[in-house]
């Protein structure tokens, strides 16, 4: 895991002890904006070494706190599983996800951008599937077709 990850986790574990990620800011002499910045849904920062060491500082931690992982081996595994999944989810789906875990996006612009750019992405246009059967007799087709004869399941 890297350095970029390992501070994102570590900044939701002080926010949950201090109760609110805009009195973590406080006390580290930030604002609540750009610890978002750098952690929320839409995040374009990174927390650098300066950062980390004022919210070790803000919240008595010892110096170096912030780049090692505090979450047992187990819940950084199941982490990154359901990461890689939810990266292959269809906007739909991960926007019912994002509901149920409280997460919103900053406007229903951004959802359907998001919608527009998966279907882009995954557009069946060109693309070129090859079947072997039993026999290894190769039959091509475009992705969502059927040769004749052909049964799905």
């Amino acid at each position: 895991m890297d350095i970029k990850t390992i501070r994102k986790m570590n900044v939701r574990l002080l926010e949950r002890e201090i109760g609110s990620l805009s009195a973590l800011a406080r006390l580290a002499g930030t604002t609540q904006s750009y610890l978002s910045q750098c952690v929320g849904p839409s995040a374009f920062r990174g927390i650098g070494g300066e950062m980390a060491r004022r919210l070790e500082h803000a919240m008595k931690k010892p110096h170096g706190w912030m780049d090692q992982a505090h979450m047992e081996e187990g819940q950084v595994s199941l982490a990154q599983q359901v990461y890689d999944v939810l990266l292959q989810t269809s906007p739909n789906k991960l926007f019912a996800i994002a509901e149920l875990l409280d997460v919103k996006l900053d406007t229903k612009e951004d959802f359907e951008e998001l919608k527009e750019n998966w279907r882009a992405s995954n557009e069946t246009k060109g693309r070129v599937i090859t079947l072997e059967d039993d026999e290894s007799n190769k039959k091509t087709t475009k992705r969502g077709q059927s040769k004749p004869g052909q049964h799905d399941g």
